[in-house]
């Protein structure tokens, strides 16, 4: 609904970030430190589903969607946009992106927030939260509000700078 905020439950966009590093940026020079490396093949063969997030969050009177990443943050988003028919917003600075995300995509040169709201099968829980009393819900899950819902329609990713990007065909589709 407008006025409530966009959730994410975890670092986005590590299953996206270890698909491009073992498929590009390794093959091209990038190394990783070891326990980098260990959790990029972790999310690519051990994603783990946040069941216990879920569960909350089904139990708090607060969560007003909710859809699990197998597709990627920015599709998934676009999905509860079109499902809900109104316009979500989303801060592409306010994302949890991983320390190991930020270096591919810097050896990569493209932007942290493409391989964060990319195709991907990070498991993580995005949703939206009503905008009062969730704070409790927010803490308590280490959930990060990174957006906000409107009235309109689509979903988009705004940048400190003002650019904007339309999450429509970012994803798995």
């Amino acid at each position: 609904r407008a006025g409530d905020v966009v959730f994410v439950g975890c670092d986005v966009g590590l299953f996206a970030t270890a698909l491009a590093y073992f498929l590009v940026a390794k093959e091209a020079g990038l190394v990783l430190a070891p326990d980098d490396e260990t959790l990029l093949v972790e999310r690519l063969t051990r994603p783990e589903p946040m069941l216990g997030v879920g569960r909350a969050l089904a139990l708090s009177g607060s969560c007003t969607s909710c859809q699990d990443v197998t597709d990627g943050v920015g599709r998934t988003l676009f999905e509860i946009s079109e499902a809900s028919d109104v316009r979500i917003e989303v801060r592409s600075e306010d994302l949890p992106i991983h320390p190991v995300t930020r270096s591919v995509a810097k050896f990569l040169d493209l932007p942290p927030s493409q391989l964060a709201l990319g195709p991907g099968l990070d498991l993580s829980l995005v949703g939206t939260l009503r905008a009062v009393h969730s704070d409790d819900l927010i803490r308590d899950h280490a959930l990060t509000v990174c957006g906000s819902v409107h009235e309109g329609h689509g979903c988009v990713a705004v940048s400190r700078d003002g650019s904007v990007f339309d999450l429509s065909t970012v994803g798995w589709q």
